[in-house]
């Protein structure tokens, strides 16, 4: 949001301008296009604190939006408190705008605090309420209002600002106060109005009969006109000359009377062309004509048939009559309502109903009463704005004639009863007509059952008449409930008074069925357990009735076998049905049976369900089983030797199935002096052998010192849970092994990090009870002992000269368990030096002195908390000691295998700094010979030289007591190379490389560059490129085509500067000037940069407007911390705005990057496309900072602006814009 204020004398210039740039920011936010806005009022005039004088006219003026309707309603307030009513009914307007001439009475009080009110006539809750204004008497003077506003004021300022401006004149602001000259000239006025008729209709044609008066004091030319208004129709008639103060009558026919009651009539008088009426203000009256109000009534209402169904479609015909002594105009409208929940129906008459006529209004199709006591209602309405002599009787009622037919079931009967469930049976119903109307013949009895309908029409029958109606074919449900349901409809369009006694339910006497199971059978008789057979169950029916289809037979046997067969048919009184069970498993034992269970289908009832199960229990065929074969393996079987305690044995069981009989989960167990160990399952076909395996480990505590062998047994079907029927019932078989006692131990020695060592000589003894034995590793690192006892607590040990254990780790104490076991031993030869420094000066030890333990690659730093450490093999080590401003320094120790040595070196100051690296050229060939100099980078004076030997390296040592910027440099003909400016601090080491390479070629592009004081032709300073940028210190952003290059120097720069560069596209020629104010000082001190280059500020209000944005938050802000004696170029935003409008049309959003080594900016580039550079300026956002720059925040603020259609940068110190000028400083 953006407020300009512009400080004059004048309040009404003051306001305008105001308004005009409030118009422009704040443009209207109406509805979109397409939508329909919000019905609303707004008064225009009279204006807050407004002047208007009593016995004037004044024009009332009002805007609109939405559908507010076609008249208002305008009333005065004094106080809050109404008033009076200044006009009943005027027209809203056209176009969303509105004005009434109102005649202020001369007997009006005065005061402040009047309000007018508007209110929709159609719509009493849209109304507006001016702000108050004064009345004063006409003899009294009025301080002047302010001029100078636009008509459409309240077009430019929202209505909530109109109420809160007031608009104040100064003293010698205010017109003069002396008396206006008299006026000479007609003053027309109207003193009388006739109509005839009167009174007349409403929309009548009248003629009206105007008495205008002359009150002036000279005549009145021929030429005048009077114009009647009248429902937005206009009649005139000229008038002829009027004498001063002579009255004339004007006769004007032909005028329409509004269509709306209480409507006013404007009418004006005003003279001919060119002649001035001195008092324009009696020019207008208003009249309200006496019209004659219509009184509409409904006087009969018609069906059509007169007698009709409830709810069936007839003619409707309402009769209106107009009782009033006036006609009424078009649009009365008649509404038709009936039953709860019947749609209403309107009717609209497109003419006039005259005095005394009548009118009927037909409804062609609407729906009787649905219910005796419902009325059909007529009301009927006048035309919107016509008002009544009464509106008591407009409403009439009818009650129609409906049929009185009551059908009802009074009884029913079935044959055969009782039946069977699915028969075909007869029903006999009787109904009455309980109603005191006949019914007609087409009545409809209807049964349904099981989900099936059948239907009988029925005959005429006479009030409180009886008749049987027969429907045979029947079909009883086969299977749930089989209640019906019974129903009587009458004719279509004969209506049934009690609809809600024409159903009932009906349920008949069924016989039910008794089914019992009479037999089981296998095929063949009999099978091995669980083989599949053929079972047949036979189901007999012994009720008296038929059982339906679906009934279930389900056969169970062994645990887990169970099968359901439905039966597709019925199954009649004393017959029997056979349902087949292919593949069913005979029972797995003899113990269980195959039991047979029939049941009823769902929701057949059954006449006992105690005889619906049986049971058989087969005969089984056992399968044979042959133990083939028991072996046992392992590793220590490959080579023919014996397991030892702790090792795995495998066992593995052969069986055979001697039958024609598949075995399924036959149980095999191996156990242990009577313990079961473990319990497999095997599946053998018929004729097939099959095996099975177990593995288990002798444990060492197993065998007592005198046993030496162990026996295992596997028994097949052992007895107990699971156990089959075979032949024979068990079969087992068992196997001894011997058990050897003693195996082997491998000793590893290893590295604290698990890796192996490059030699060996290592000692290794082992000892477990009685048996002890030591090893020397040799030239390898491994020991193997044999013959160890298994079970017994033994301990292993490792070691060396020179060598201790890691961490304890040189020792194994536990226990051989099986034949063979590995056991890693730690041993190392690392110990720990604690390298620290002491200051040759003051002897106190230093922190920060790099340590690094020569031909070992290792580092560390020696800080507060304590000195550099390593760890490190034992032997002698060399340590290189270096700190910024002290001699590098070697000292000497020696480190011992599981011992920390703390070794001290001395260290003293120096200047001398050393730098080593390579020089190559730009194919990367070392230079041989080449000179490398060391260059003060202030003064660019060389400090020291040396040159490369063979490989291209050098090495060369020079004071730098200052720690100034040095750079190295090697020239080779036309071919250099440089490094960045550094700080090459005293006592340490540093590595330059340079590559020597020849200068690029010059770019396409040539030109010039000067500074001017702005207003002054002559340059007082010239550029060339590459003449003042030594420094490198450069921020560079490449935007499209064109380029800006921002450089900043320091305390040995004589001026800030900035410098101009096309950046790429062909070869051409820039000239570029840049503008100073004048007072800028050249050869000024960097502390004194700050306060340079004073704006050049452009004199058109779009740059104008452009630097009073206010941005909400500033760009990536660009900085990096530099040394003493530096001064930062922070670039903070790039950004392109527009020249014309000073809209920002691109800005940098994603950052700027910095290389902290050689404290430059890096090129970035950035896509504009769609930018018009012909209107185009860049603009950079720069901050100063650094040592050098400290100052006020405001003033370290920088603006540089590139407009390069017009050739012109422009330097801006402190602008408001920038992202970091604070605007409370």
């Amino acid at each position: 949001m953006i407020f300009v204020l512009l400080r004059r004398r004048s309040p009404a210039i003051l306001l305008s301008i105001f308004m005009l740039v409030s118009f422009s920011l704040f443009p209207p936010t109406g509805p979109a296009g397409g939508v329909s806005p919000e019905a609303s009022l707004s008064i225009t005039a009279p204006r807050d604190g407004e002047t208007l004088l009593a016995g004037q006219s004044y024009t009332v003026a009002w805007t609109y939006t939405g559908d507010v309707g076609r008249y208002a309603r305008i009333q005065l307030y004094k106080g809050g408190q109404f008033k009076t009513t200044i006009s009943s009914y005027t027209s809203v307007g056209s176009d969303g705008a509105g004005t009434y001439s109102w005649k202020i009475s001369s007997t009006l009080a005065e005061g402040d605090d009047y309000q007018i009110k508007i209110t929709s006539t159609s719509k009493s809750t849209v109304f507006v309420m001016s702000s108050s204004f004064r009345v004063r008497q006409a003899s009294q003077s009025v301080s002047p209002t302010v001029s100078g506003l636009p008509v459409d004021v309240s077009k430019i300022l929202p209505l909530s600002e109109q109420k809160q401006s007031s608009s104040q004149v100064s003293d010698e602001d205010k017109p003069s106060t002396a008396p206006a000259a008299a006026q000479t000239g007609p003053d027309l006025t109207i003193t009388e109005i006739k109509m005839q008729p009167d009174p007349a209709n409403l929309g009548a044609n009248v003629t009206f009969s105007v008495t205008v008066k002359n009150a002036g004091n000279s005549a009145c030319p021929a030429g005048g006109t009077v114009k009647i208004t009248s429902a937005g129709v206009i009649k005139t008639k000229t008038m002829s000359s009027l004498n001063s103060q002579a009255s004339s009558t004007v006769t004007v026919a032909g005028v329409t009377l509004p269509q709306a009651s209480k409507e006013e009539i404007t009418v004006q008088v005003e003279p001919p062309a060119g002649t001035a009426d001195i008092n324009p203000s009696n020019n207008s009256r208003q009249y309200s004509p006496n019209t004659l109000e219509p009184d509409l009534t409904v006087t009969k209402i018609v069906t059509v048939p007169s007698v009709a169904a409830p709810g069936s479609l007839v003619k409707v015909t309402v009769t209106v009559k107009n009782l009033g002594p006036g006609s009424c105009p078009a649009g009365a409208a008649v509404k038709l309502t009936g039953s709860p929940g019947t749609p209403e129906a309107t009717q609209t008459s497109s003419t006039p109903i005259a005095k005394s006529s009548e009118r009927q209004f037909t409804f062609e199709s609407f729906p009787m009463p649905s219910k005796a006591t419902d009325k059909l209602t007529a009301e009927v309405l006048a035309p919107p704005d016509v008002k009544e002599v009464s509106a008591n009787n407009n409403t009439l009622s009818l009650q129609p004639s409906l049929p009185s037919v009551d059908l009802t079931i009074t009884a029913v009967k079935m044959q055969p009863d009782p039946a069977s469930l699915g028969a075909n049976v007869i029903l006999s119903v009787t109904v009455k007509n309980a109603g005191s109307t006949p019914c007609p013949a087409g009545g409809v009895v209807k049964i349904t059952a099981g989900g099936t309908t059948k239907t009988k029409n029925m005959s005429y029958l006479g009030a409180q008449a009886s008749s049987t109606v027969t429907v045979g074919g029947v079909t009883l449900p086969t299977a749930g409930s089989p209640v019906m349901t019974i129903q009587v409809e009458p004719p279509a369009g004969t209506g049934d008074i009690n609809p809600d006694n024409n159903s009932q339910q009906y349920t008949p006497n069924i016989i039910k069925p008794d089914l019992t199971v009479t037999g089981i059978s296998t095929s063949p008789s009999k099978a091995a357990p669980g083989a599949p057979v053929k079972v047949t169950v036979t189901v007999k029916n012994l009720g008296p009735g038929t059982c339906p289809a679906g009934a279930t037979v389900k056969l169970t046997g062994s645990p887990g076998a169970l099968s359901l067969q439905t039966v597709s048919n019925t199954i009649a009184k004393n017959s029997q049905k056979q349902v087949i069970f292919n593949g069913f498993p005979m029972p797995s034992n003899t113990n269980d049976k195959l039991v047979a269970q029939v049941s009823t289908p769902s929701g057949v009832g059954e006449v006992s369900t105690a005889n619906n199960t049986a049971s058989l229990q087969p005969s089984l065929l056992l399968p044979t089983v042959e133990f083939v074969s028991l072996t046992s393996s392992g590793y220590w079987s490959a080579g023919g030797g014996k397991p030892a305690l702790g090792d795995p044995i495998f066992f593995k069981a052969t069986l055979k199935n001697t039958s024609n009989y598949q075995i399924t989960n036959l149980p095999v167990q191996l156990s242990y002096q009577g313990q079961v160990i473990k319990t497999n399952y095997i599946n053998i076909n018929p004729k097939s052998s099959a095996s099975t395996e177990f593995d288990v480990v002798v444990h060492p505590a197993a065998l007592p010192p005198s046993q030496n062998t162990v026996t295992y047994t596997v028994t097949v079907n052992p007895p107990g849970p699971g156990s089959l029927l075979i032949s024979p019932a068990t079969l087992s078989k068992t196997i001894t092994l011997e058990i050897l006692k003693t195996g082997t131990v491998y000793a590893l020695i290893r590295q604290p990090d698990n890796s192996t060592f490059d030699e060996g000589g290592f000692t290794v003894t082992c000892s477990a009870g009685s048996y002890y034995q030591e090893v020397n590793t040799g030239e390898a690192s491994m020991a193997i002992f044999r013959d160890v006892p298994i079970g017994v607590n033994l301990q292993v040990k490792a070691s060396k000269t020179g060598y201790i254990g890691y961490n304890g780790q040189d020792i194994f104490s536990g226990m051989l368990t099986s034949s063979s076991m590995n056991v890693k031993l730690y041993l190392t030869n690392m110990g720990s030096a604690a390298v620290g420094a002491k200051s040759q000066a003051t002897g106190n030890f230093l922190s920060g002195v790099t340590v690094e333990v020569v031909g070992t690659g290792q580092q560390d730093m020696t800080t507060q908390a304590g000195p550099a450490s390593f760890s490190l093999p034992a032997g002698t080590y060399t340590f290189r000691l270096s700190k910024r401003g002290f001699a590098p320094t070697t000292v000497t120790g020696t480190v011992r295998a599981g011992q920390v040595t703390d070794v001290t070196g001395t260290m003293s100051y120096t200047t001398m700094t050393t730098v080593s690296g390579r020089v190559v050229d730009q194919n990367g060939n070392p230079l041989t010979g080449q000179k490398v100099d060391v260059i003060k980078w202030i003064n660019n004076s060389v400090v020291a030289s040396t040159t490369t030997d063979n490989g291209g390296s050098y090495t060369v040592t020079f004071d730098n007591h200052n720690v100034d910027p040095m750079y190295l440099k090697a020239v080779k003909g036309n071919a250099s190379g440089r490094s960045e400016p550094e700080c090459f601090y005293p006592g340490l080491r540093y590595r330059v490389d340079l590559v020597v390479s020849p200068p690029p070629p010059p770019p396409p592009a040539s030109g010039w560059h000067e500074i001017k004081k702005k207003g002054c032709a002559r340059a007082i300073a010239a550029s060339v490129p590459d003449t003042f940028f030594t420094q490198g210190w450069d921020v560079s952003t490449t935007l499209g085509i064109f380029g800006i290059r921002l450089k900043y120097r320091n305390e040995q720069s004589e001026i800030a500067e900035v410098k101009v560069e096309l950046a790429s596209g062909p070869a051409a020629i820039y000239n570029v000037s840049t503008q100073y104010n004048p007072g800028t000082v050249l050869g000024e001190t960097a502390s004194a940069a700050a306060q340079s280059l004073i704006p050049t500020m452009s004199d058109t209000s779009a740059d104008l407007l452009s630097f009073l944005i206010e941005e909400s938050a500033p760009g990536i802000t660009l900085s990096a911390e530099g040394g003493v004696g530096r001064t930062i170029v922070c670039l903070d935003r790039i950004e392109i705005i527009d020249r014309d409008s000073g809209q920002v049309v691109w800005a940098s959003n994603s950052g700027f990057s910095t290389l902290d080594s050689g404290y430059s900016w890096t090129n970035r580039s950035y896509a504009t496309g769609g930018v018009d550079w012909a209107k185009a300026i860049i603009r950079a956002y720069i901050y100063l900072d650094g040592t050098d720059m400290l100052g006020p925040q405001n003033d370290r603020c920088k603006m540089v602006s590139w407009d390069p259609g017009k050739k012109i940068v422009r330097y801006f110190n402190a602008p408001r814009n920038h992202p970091r000028f604070n605007v409370g400083d």
